[in-house]
């Protein structure tokens, strides 16, 4: 859901840093943690931040001192992506999320989004390999008894991308999210593989449809 339902890259970011600083003095400014962990799950953070320090983060960590600055933020910042409540209102298809995050679907919550899943939200913690890998969607699939090659995947990250040709699914790229604006972030997403990049989620449903018709 992270840029693609909720404009959050930037708010992880925020959490991230905060979190960072306040246990160890990580020195990670938010444009260095784009660059560095875009698209990547908390485990990939947390293996690539104690590598390159050569120490463990506290055991608690993840689960208390980081899950309590998201939440301050997320409680506060936390917003739709423009168009994705009236988008989400015209497409009748199953929908379910399947995110790298560990957050609880309140994020989605707190941005009047999560109504429309019905409770179908999985995430990282439900597999063994976040994405890139396909494990994630395979899941989604399975859950939502739909065959992986009629699913459509909508995501705003590399990572993503590769995860979703993985699953043998066709993947859309979206560049509507704040973190997606830099110069060249569309030519990587369909250098990745994404059958076409779109940038406002009220184009989703004419997008999807014809597909559909073709």
């Amino acid at each position: 859901w992270d840029g693609v339902l909720i404009d959050s890259d930037a708010l992880h970011a925020k959490a991230d840093v905060m979190a960072l600083k306040s246990v160890i003095e990580y020195p990670l400014t938010f444009s260095e943690h784009a660059k560095k962990f875009e698209g990547c799950s908390i485990l990939q953070i947390n293996d690539y931040v104690e590598n390159e320090l050569g120490t463990k983060l506290p055991e608690d960590f993840w689960d208390s001192i980081h899950w309590d600055f998201k939440k301050q933020v997320f409680e506060k910042e936390v917003q739709a992506i423009p168009n994705t409540k009236e988008a989400l209102k015209k497409l009748p298809h199953k929908k379910c999320v399947a995110s790298n995050s560990r957050a609880a679907p309140q994020n989605l919550k707190y941005a009047g989004l999560a109504d429309f899943f019905k409770e179908c939200f999985f995430t990282v913690s439900m597999v063994e390999n976040p994405k890139p890998a396909p494990d994630l969607f395979l899941l989604a699939a399975q859950k939502m008894n739909v065959q992986p090659e009629r699913c459509l995947v909508i995501e705003d990250s590399v990572h993503g991308i590769h995860a979703a040709h993985a699953a043998g699914m066709a993947a859309f790229g979206f560049t509507g999210a704040t973190h997606a604006q830099r110069n060249g972030y569309a030519k990587e997403l369909e250098e990745a593989g994404a059958e076409l990049v779109f940038d406002d989620m009220l184009h989703l449903p004419q997008l999807i449809g014809e597909r559909r018709a073709a």
